[in-house]
């Protein structure tokens, strides 16, 4: 079952941040339930979509560990995450590529949120999950530039830090990964369910 978003602004940001920092396990959720959607699917664009969820955990348990170093707003706090679980992300495909083939588990179904709509749920998840799994087929770099930049909704200048980037080589990237989405859509057949 995911939870529900969680919209907050800045005056409410610095407010619920300064809790968690000072233990308020409420702030701390609130903090989650604004972040985690978004973090999750930035990090099913980067890696399979069944570790996403792994990944995100493993980053919040960072977010614990360092909350007392973060400065910033909103925009730097997705910047923060999105950098935490782009290492995170490194990380496990780096164990990965140690681990025998064999090791490795095939991914299981998603589960639908049990008290909300069955119909928009699946017609949300698949158009998010759809639209994550074009991008995520892009070359790398083109990808991560878009995850960061669309679904993370950062700035050129954040995802130039967080990748190691000039902004214009990001332009460049985000530039050329849009234009190959476009020409995959075109050449796509429509389906009479879309």
């Amino acid at each position: 079952m995911s939870p529900p978003h969680v919209q907050i602004s800045e005056d409410e940001f610095e407010h619920t941040l300064e809790g968690a920092r000072n233990g308020d396990h409420q702030s701390f959720a609130i903090l989650w339930r604004a972040f985690n959607p978004g973090l999750i699917r930035y990090l099913g664009g980067l890696a399979n979509p069944e570790d996403a969820q792994d990944l995100a955990s493993a980053v919040w348990v960072d977010v614990v560990r360092g909350l007392d170093r973060f400065e910033g707003n909103q925009p730097g706090f997705r910047a923060w995450l999105c950098t935490i679980g782009r290492h995170r992300t490194v990380d496990l495909r780096r164990a990965e590529g140690r681990r025998p083939q064999s090791a490795r588990q095939e991914p299981d179904g998603q589960r639908l949120d049990p008290l909300g709509d069955p119909g928009s749920d699946m017609e949300g998840r698949w158009s998010t999950e759809a639209a994550v799994a074009l991008i995520g087929a892009l070359p790398e770099d083109q990808a991560e530039v878009l995850l960061l930049r669309i679904v993370a909704d950062l700035d050129v200048a954040t995802v130039a830090q967080i990748l190691g980037k000039r902004p214009g080589t990001v332009r460049v990237l985000a530039h050329r990964g849009l234009k190959r989405l476009a020409q995959q859509l075109e050449q796509r057949p429509v389906r009479a369910e879309e």
